[in-house]
């Protein structure tokens, strides 16, 4: 096959050379899919989290309002809010 045992041995160097590129290239490939996949999976728990909160806070300051507006004498309920522009008088 080969002329010489030097040129069987480049050979073979070479063969072993392109394996391990291509298992490193395949690991790098892997190892690259997984950490996205972890970021994208962290950061839409974040990003749920932050929703999460912001709704909540929004929630209890609804409760609140009507709380307070449950909670006012009958007079203040139904009369409607004073305006407070500069140009016209109270």
């Amino acid at each position: 096959m080969f002329r010489s045992i030097q040129t069987a041995f480049a050979a073979l160097a070479g063969a072993c050379t392109l394996a391990v590129i291509a298992a490193l290239l395949l690991y790098a490939m892997v190892s690259g899919m997984r950490s996205q996949a972890l970021v994208e999976e962290r950061t839409r728990s974040l990003i749920d989290g932050m929703v999460e909160q912001r709704v909540t806070a929004l929630a209890q300051t609804q409760v609140s309002r009507i709380q307070a507006q449950l909670q006012a004498p009958p007079a203040d309920r139904h009369r409607p809010r004073s305006s407070t522009h500069p140009d016209r008088p109270q």
